[in-house]
């Protein structure tokens, strides 16, 4: 299965922000042991890498993103999915970005805390710790 992890989640393992850092573990966790898939745009390490240079230094950033590229798959982005994006009905172009990289990356589900934000994808979204409750409640224990 492979899931697309938006921003925040990466932010909330990283930076160990409870309580949202606990289910974000056990995703990378899974992946860790083969179970699942994460990915992750390049938009989402660009912006990851901006919001923790200013907290940790731009060398422990890299090196922590680094370490993270390890778990995590970078899903693509092209010119056909930007543009795709710019002329969505997402109120975020952000947003949008991300999920048409999910698209590319063949992903099943997008993992983030902003669910609302995701009103227009027609794939499932879902907060880690819903994925979670999910995944055990259809027999793949945790």
């Amino acid at each position: 299965m492979k899931l697309f992890l938006d921003t925040n989640i990466l932010l909330d393992l990283l930076l160990k922000r409870a309580p949202y850092d606990v289910p974000a573990s056990h995703l990378f966790s899974l992946a860790d042991k083969g179970k699942l898939q994460l990915y992750v745009s390049t938009l989402t390490v660009a912006n990851a890498n901006y919001s923790l240079s200013k907290l940790i230094g731009s060398e422990k950033s890299r090196a922590l993103l680094l370490e993270v590229c390890v778990i995590c798959s970078i899903s693509p982005m092209n010119e056909d999915a930007t543009k795709k994006a710019l002329l969505s009905a997402f109120n975020d172009v952000e947003d949008a970005m991300q999920y048409h990289s999910a698209v590319l990356a063949g992903a099943d589900i997008i993992i983030t805390r902003d669910t609302k934000d995701y009103k227009q994808s027609a794939l499932p979204v879902m907060s880690a710790s819903e994925f979670l409750a999910w995944y055990d409640l259809n027999g793949k224990k945790i």
